[in-house]
């Protein structure tokens, strides 16, 4: 089972939707900080795709899944 770079939680009554961004795996996982900025940008894009019901690209085509 890997390690989670981060989840989401849907809004539910007045409490908005949330994204948690874990930062000791992206840190341990990422060789530099460029590559760090990458997993943190992947990781939100997949996030707010998992909120939306939407694939990665929809929302980033930029976005690629082999990252």
């Amino acid at each position: 089972e890997p390690i989670p770079f981060g989840r989401s939680e849907p809004a539910a009554g007045k409490r908005p939707a949330v994204v948690i961004v874990y930062r000791r795996p992206l840190e341990a996982r990422a060789r530099d900080r460029d590559q760090l900025g990458a997993l943190v940008h992947d990781t939100v894009v997949e996030q707010i795709a998992g909120l939306l019901g939407l694939s990665p690209e929809s929302v980033d085509p930029g976005y690629e899944e082999d990252n």
